[in-house]
């Protein structure tokens, strides 16, 4: 991203490239009106880091969660937790939103996923495990500044229901 501060006047403007629009011509974003260099620089400086979080955010979550996975999970879990796990990104969480932008994942397309899975026959405790894996990988892009919030938050996951245990009979504990 390029941009320039031109002092003109009594004040500083700040202009910055964007990108291009869909027919390759290059889009430009300005402001005017600050009193000091210094604030045109921390403008200048705040529009980048908003640009690169917006650049990022639109990162595939497939592509996403293999970097959480090996670069920050993987290494705070034992082995075998972490190879559970994995199997449980692979089989449920890639296949449902596997090329889906991180920044497109709201929170009614979680509580679909959450009764899909249901539908399927997974146990309210398996999806429960999988929105608690959604809410570590959500919760780690806000951390590290590609999404503003985690929609996993407002999402309403199964409630984990206990099986019913049948008490014994006099004639089933002899």
């Amino acid at each position: 991203m390029k941009g320039s501060i031109k002092k003109i006047g009594n004040t500083y403007s700040v202009r910055v490239d964007i990108g291009k629009d869909h027919n390759e011509r290059r889009l430009q974003k300005s402001k005017s009106g600050f009193r000091t260099k210094r604030d045109a620089q921390e403008y200048l400086n705040q529009l980048w880091m908003d640009t690169q979080r917006r650049e990022l955010s639109q990162e595939p979550f497939d592509q996403f969660v293999e970097k959480w996975f090996h670069t920050f999970y993987r290494i705070n879990v034992a082995e075998t937790t972490a190879g559970n796990r994995w199997y449980l990104i692979q089989k449920h969480l890639v296949t449902y939103f596997g090329q889906t932008q991180l920044n497109h994942i709201t929170v009614r397309m979680l509580d679909e996923f959450y009764n899909e899975k249901l539908d399927e026959g997974l146990s309210s405790k398996t999806v429960r495990e999988l929105h608690n894996l959604l809410n570590s990988i959500l919760s780690q892009t806000v951390k590290w500044s590609l999404l503003e919030y985690n929609p996993v938050l407002m999402a309403t996951p199964p409630r984990v229901r206990s099986k019913e245990s049948t008490p014994r009979n006099q004639g089933q504990t002899e």
